[in-house]
């Protein structure tokens, strides 16, 4: 191809991704203000970037979307620190990630679909890996900004083995420095394995606890004017349920490990479950302290979560069906809030669909890389959200979201949703491909299947004995007198070209 190819270790298809620029750009730097105004020329100031990530934490259960749901009343974390930033700053409404961890993770470090990077199946342990010759935030930002200063903490999960590396996977997937632990969760946030640029060791420090001491001691390395992007990927509140130090939150907890004679029941499991979040809430909030105390106050923050909250500790109107590890809402809807310097206007929410995969350019755009440049190829599906924080009057350049299921995952097996204009399509791949549509706007619980009349989480919570074919109105008698009537033909007709339309457009979006 006769260009030069990065150190790191890019191949194939994607080595367009992972060239050096024709001229390397300066370091990022803010515009100063403009003199020829009269105005007094303002000190550029380094941009660095924070990217927060949630373990499990579904939309659902944070008090930032309570008001969303105006059907049912939601039993949320105590989130103080970040509810009142996201309320600051830009919260968007429809968020989709993939139903599990590592696909997420992929899709946010690669800013590809899953379908295009091979990690529909990824777990991220030992035999399972993102593969090495991807693009990764860290190795376009070294090509494109070599002057940020870029670290992971935290969970890894996608995968350490010979093909990467083993412990120094996440070094070789082009992070400088990283320090945090390996696989999807600890047995122990108490006692783990901590990993620190390949090497390995166990600590008894608690994980949330860890994750933020390693980025604070990264960040005192720093020269106060260097820029930076921080990947801050917690643990919490993914399962073990363990009681995180009390200093950390104020729920009321019984035991230090609910789970030690047995799984008790979702009420039970919540506290431990919202404590843990809290956790992250309060460490999180002493992070953002040290960054105002030593003069980097000025940082801009994305918080997501990976995906929905797991079934253990779903809500009474919540259908375990439908929870983590499904492409119903349960399983993808995440809470996604930014704030900071790039914030214009805040205190604002934006409607349009977004998912996960755009956290990659949204933190290269906000790093002060040329987003359109560096994203040039068609392998790359990320667009920056940064035109929405900086003006609210901008549009995005994709108006849908889309997300899939692995085949092992449940009963389901695989699944593609796309949402678009508040429709949304879910297609059961392997299950004779049978669709579900469902109109967000009126319906976002799905409780009600637009092109039957039924509804499969009505259902399924109501009389947990129906069998598959409930779902799509087999059964004369339909359960709940509540349900919603079935509909008339006409209406039949008009879902149906909805979903025909939505499929039209999931063909396209998953064509090479």
């Amino acid at each position: 191809m006769g260009r030069s190819v990065l150190t790191a270790v890019c191949t194939s298809f994607v080595l367009a991704a992972c060239i050096e620029p024709e001229s390397t750009p300066a370091v990022a730097e803010l515009p100063a203000v403009d003199e020829a105004d009269g105005e007094v020329a303002a000190p550029a100031r380094p941009r660095r970037v924070l990217l927060v990530i949630a373990d499990d934490l579904g939309a659902r259960s944070t008090p930032m979307y309570a008001d969303d749901f105006t059907d049912v009343e939601l039993d949320t974390a105590r989130m103080p620190v970040i509810e009142a930033r996201c309320g600051d700053g830009v919260r968007f409404r429809r968020a989709w990630s993939a139903p599990t961890c590592s696909p997420t993770r992929a899709a946010m470090l690669t800013g590809r679909f899953n379908f295009r990077n091979d990690t529909v199946e990824l777990v991220g342990n030992t035999t399972s890996v993102l593969p090495v010759d991807e693009p990764t935030l860290p190795r376009l930002m070294q090509a494109w900004q070599p002057g940020t200063a870029l670290a992971q903490f935290g969970k890894w999960n996608l995968g350490h083995s010979e093909v990467n590396g083993f412990d120094a996977a996440p070094n070789t997937m082009g992070w400088p420095h990283y320090a945090g632990f390996l696989d999807a969760a600890v047995l122990d946030h108490h006692a783990w394995p901590r990993t620190v640029d390949g090497r390995t060791a166990e600590v008894q420090t608690y994980t949330t606890t860890q994750t933020v001491d390693d980025t604070i001691a990264w960040l005192e390395t720093l020269p106060p004017e260097q820029p930076w992007v921080a990947w801050v990927a917690f643990n919490a509140p993914h399962a073990p349920f363990h009681a995180p130090p009390s200093e950390l939150h104020d729920y009321a907890l019984d035991a230090a490990d609910p789970t030690a004679a047995g799984m008790p029941d979702a009420d039970t499991l919540r506290p431990y479950f919202h404590a843990a979040t809290q956790a992250m809430d309060t460490e999180l909030g002493r992070l953002l302290a040290w960054l105002d105390a030593h003069g980097q106050g000025d940082t801009d923050v994305i918080f997501i979560g990976d995906n929905g909250s797991p079934p253990e500790v779903l809500q009474s109107f919540e259908s375990e069906r439908h929870g983590k590890g499904t492409t119903y809402e349960g399983g993808v809807h995440v809470p996604l809030c930014a704030w900071g310097p790039s914030v214009a206007d805040g205190g604002r929410v934006v409607d349009a669909p977004v998912g996960a995969v755009d956290v990659l350019a949204t933190l290269l755009d906000l790093g002060g890389a040329p987003v359109d440049q560096v994203l040039a190829s068609d392998t790359f599906d990320s667009q920056s959200l940064a035109p929405v924080l900086r003006d609210p009057a901008a549009t995005l350049a994709r108006d849908w979201a889309y997300t899939e299921s692995s085949s092992s995952l449940g009963e389901y097996g695989a699944t593609r949703a796309v949402l678009h204009q508040d429709q949304k399509l879910i297609r059961f791949v392997d299950v004779g491909d049978t669709r579900e549509l469902y109109d967000l706007a009126a319906d976002p619980l799905e409780t009600t299947d637009r092109l039957q009349g039924t509804g499969w989480l009505e259902a399924s919570t109501e009389e947990a004995s129906h069998d598959e074919s409930d779902r799509h109105g087999d059964d004369d008698d339909q359960g709940d007198d509540d349900c919603d009537d079935p509909p008339e033909d006409a209406e039949v007709s008009a879902a149906t070209e909805r979903a025909d339309a939505l499929a039209a457009l999931m063909d396209t979006i998953v064509s090479p």
